[in-house]
C-alpha cells in the first residue's frame, strides 16, 4: 500500500504472517531477502500499483541451502527466490501477466512444465520425475506441481481454482 505522502509501503511475510525486516541483532529476516537479491521487485510493484492503484502482493518461494532439507544443489547458505503468483487488490493475475511482468523486470519465476488441456494422467506424469531446478541434491525428484487454469477463475465449492499435487517420493524422502 502507500502512505498518505504517496510513498510505497513494502512488507514481507509467510503464510499470512507479516515478518519484521530485521531481528533484534539487526540481521535481515529471510523473508525480506528477495528485496535484496532482486531490488527490481520494488519497481515491478510500483509499476503494477500505478496501473491499478490497489495493493500488490508478490508471492514467491525461497529455496536453497538452509531453507529445508532440500538444497537444490546450493551450498554454504546460498538461497534464491522465484515468483509464483501476484495479487492485485485481492485478484490474482493470470500466469501470462505474472510471467510477463517478471520477465520485463528480470525476476525469476517458478518453472512452467506444461501448458495445455487438463488431464489427470498428465498430473501424475508431471508430479513425479526429476527436479528441473537441480541435479546435485540427495533427493533428485520434484516436490510436486501446482495446477492453475490459464485464466483465473473461482469455483463455488473450493474458491480459487488452483490445485497442488505432491510427489509421493518427496513425502517419503
Amino acid at each position: 500500500d502507500y502512505t498518505q505522502e504517496g510513498k510505497p509501503i513494502f512488507v514481507a511475510g509467510s503464510h499470512n504472517t507479516r515478518r519484521k525486516e530485521f531481528d533484534k541483532n539487526k540481521n535481515r529476516c529471510l523473508y525480506w531477502k528477495p528485496y535484496e537479491w532482486y531490488p527490481q521487485i520494488k519497481n515491478m510493484i510500483k509499476c503494477l500499483y500505478a496501473i491499478s492503484h490497489k495493493p500488490i502482493i508478490v508471492f514467491g518461494e525461497i529455496y536453497g541451502s538452509g531453507v529445508q532439507d532440500l538444497t537444490y544443489g546450493m551450498e554454504n547458505g546460498v538461497k534464491d527466490f522465484r515468483v509464483f503468483d501476484i495479487s492485485d487488490g485481492g485478484t490474482y493475475l493470470p500466469w501470462k501477466t505474472v510471467n510477463g511482468y517478471c520477465y520485463k523486470f528480470d525476476i525469476p519465476t517458478v518453472p512452467q512444465l506444461y501448458k495445455g488441456p487438463f488431464s489427470k494422467n498428465l498430473i501424475e506424469e508431471y508430479t513425479n520425475g526429476d527436479s528441473v531446478l537441480s541435479h546435485n541434491d540427495k533427493f533428485q525428484g520434484r516436490e510436486g506441481i501446482v495446477i492453475t487454469p490459464l485464466e483465473e477463475r473461482k469455483d463455488w465449492q473450493i474458491g480459487r481454482v488452483i490445485l497442488k499435487s505432491i510427489s509421493v517420493d518427496y513425502l517419503n524422502r
